[in-house]
């Protein structure tokens, strides 16, 4: 069980609650769910397990989840604790700190050259940890090209709709 749920149902050892706002036995639930939702994605076995949880006792709850990770692949858990990361441009973005994605065209007029930029939560805080992230790319297609793949990599983690 996680050392979380642990320390939350430890709260309230040794006192009587009408409805106890989480036991261990709840905890135990908890645990052997998030593992098993990270193993899979609508299996009827667990839902099933899921649909009945509060129709039987909670030891008969536990006792199917933990079976049916017992009874499923348990290298997937990890999955569940990843931390999704983008490489553009040689750099790793952690896509949860992603909050804005724009491009812009400038000129620069010392090289006298066009200028395509990706730019990153561009006008957050500078307190922020990805504040106005600049990717420059030497074509209008290179950018365009990125900015795509940008979007199609994002769109595994958050849903990205163009309107």
């Amino acid at each position: 069980m996680n050392q979380h749920l642990k320390s939350a149902t430890e709260r309230y050892k040794g006192k009587e609650f009408l409805i106890n706002p989480i036991s261990p036995l709840d905890a135990e639930i908890i645990w052997e769910l998030i593992i098993a939702l990270g193993k899979t994605k609508g299996a009827e076995e667990l839902k099933e397990i899921l649909d009945n949880w509060k129709l039987s006792k909670d030891e008969i709850t536990r006792d199917e989840l933990l079976q049916w990770n017992i009874n499923n692949d348990e290298s997937k858990v990890d999955e569940i604790f990843k931390r999704p990361f983008i490489e553009l441009n040689g750099k790793l973005i952690d896509v949860q700190l992603m909050r804005q994605v724009d491009s812009f065209d400038s000129y620069n007029f010392d090289t006298k050259k066009p200028v395509y930029k990706i730019v990153i939560n561009k006008g957050y805080s500078d307190k922020y940890l990805l504040s106005d992230l600049p990717f420059v790319f030497d074509s209008f297609e290179e950018r365009e090209e990125k900015l795509e793949a940008l979007k199609k990599e994002l769109n595994k983690y958050i849903t990205v709709i163009g309107i």
